[in-house]
């Protein structure tokens, strides 16, 4: 497959900008994001078809997947289906996820490894403990490395800047 379609993973920390850094890039240069199902419940202040597809506990998992993660004990997953219709799209997604993208579907895909770094607050144990559960990869599993320690203004502006090195925006 000559031009294969794009997927630029985001990982990060909760909080870090993942899913900011998404939305900026689906507004500003028309680069679609990938909405996984899951099979857990919204959390407050979350729209369906934005952060989630949310499908109810019950929902049966399909075998054809881009994606698939058990994380506590809910379900996240995506089909090829939703990125193969574009040139290029964004995917936020856990570091499981991205070594799952990158073993299973690197010949399918072009994976544009992304980590949004940022500072750590001790405040707030909710995120704090969701972040715990989860494995650290070694820097130089991702493309790029971004910190997100100023203005959201600025984040953009050094995200585009480094993105920019590895695709045309």
């Amino acid at each position: 497959m000559k031009n294969k379609p794009t997927i630029i993973a985001i990982v990060g920390a909760s909080g870090s900008g993942k899913t900011s850094l998404s939305l900026y890039l689906e507004e500003n240069f028309n680069i679609p994001a990938i909405c996984s199902y899951t099979t857990r419940p919204m959390r407050e202040g979350e729209v369906n078809g934005c952060e989630h597809w949310f499908v109810g506990p019950d929902h049966e998992v399909p075998k054809n997947l881009l994606a698939y993660t058990f994380f506590g004990v809910h379900h996240y997953w995506t089909t090829p289906g939703q990125a193969m219709s574009h040139k290029i799209s964004t995917y936020v997604v856990d570091e499981y996820g991205l070594v799952e993208l990158k073993n299973k579907l690197g010949d399918t895909f072009k994976v544009i490894s992304v980590y949004i770094e940022r500072p750590v607050n001790n405040t707030d144990s909710q995120r704090k403990a969701r972040d715990l559960s989860r494995t650290t990869l070694p820097p130089e599993t991702y493309d790029v490395i971004i910190r997100n320690d100023r203005d959201l203004k600025t984040f953009y502006i050094n995200s585009i800047k480094e993105l920019s090195n590895l695709i045309s925006l």
